[in-house]
């Protein structure tokens, strides 16, 4: 049988059922011109064109039947468990290329108006008076803070402390939103493809260097 007519074959695992593809090489011992493995390489990382997951080795011993147009082998998968370290390394990486993206898109957002009614109820009036104290402080820290990163052109803020005695506070909020859609999925495209980059950069450097192989 030829190489050539190997490769036409394609590889099925009786283990699971699974097809693992075509021949796409062999290897043989030059010293007794005896067939080592079959080598299969393995399925596209993104359609096909950006390279390839690790290929599949298998040994000679492990062919069950070789057919007319099918090769049964008998392979045991390893599943292999994430990298918890390599992505915790990555994380200060997948940071730095959402700071521009998410940059672009807070300064397209422009806040309108802004409604925020609340009436803070407690028991005790004082404790009333000190809550809604508390809140109009945090309120108007997280508005200044906003102010950095989005456009507010009108808010209009009233919290007042209820001194009836009730236990239940009301609140109402309004708000209107506006943004431009391309500038948004421009900044998703932006993040996207610097991802896309980063991650292939990383299959990259963990690759092994592979031994070469005598092929015939």
């Amino acid at each position: 049988m030829r190489i050539c007519e190997l490769k036409q074959r394609e590889v099925i695992n009786v283990k699971d059922c699974k097809r693992l593809g075509f021949v796409g090489d062999v290897d043989f011992d030059i010293s007794t011109g005896k067939m080592l493995a079959i080598i299969v390489p393995g399925p596209g990382c993104v359609c096909g064109f950006l390279g390839r997951e690790k290929e599949f080795v298998i040994p000679f011993g492990d062919i069950c039947q070789i057919g007319d147009d099918i090769i049964l082998v008998r392979v045991e998968e390893k599943k292999e468990k994430p990298d918890t370290a390599a992505i915790l390394r990555m994380i200060p990486e997948i940071v730095n290329c959402a700071k521009k993206p998410l940059e672009m898109a807070l300064g397209d957002l422009c806040l309108h108006h802004l409604q925020l009614y609340a009436m803070v109820a407690r028991q005790d009036s004082a404790q009333a008076a000190l809550d809604t104290q508390k809140l109009v402080s945090a309120v108007y820290t997280a508005l200044a803070a906003a102010q950095n990163w989005i456009r507010v052109r009108h808010a209009d803020i009233r919290l007042r402390p209820d001194f009836s005695g009730g236990e239940e506070s009301s609140w109402a909020v309004r708000l209107r939103l506006s943004f431009h859609p391309i500038v948004m999925l421009a900044a998703a495209l932006r993040f996207a493809f610097c991802l896309l980059r980063l991650l292939l950069a990383q299959k990259k450097k963990e690759q092994p260097e592979e031994p070469e192989k005598q092929t015939a």
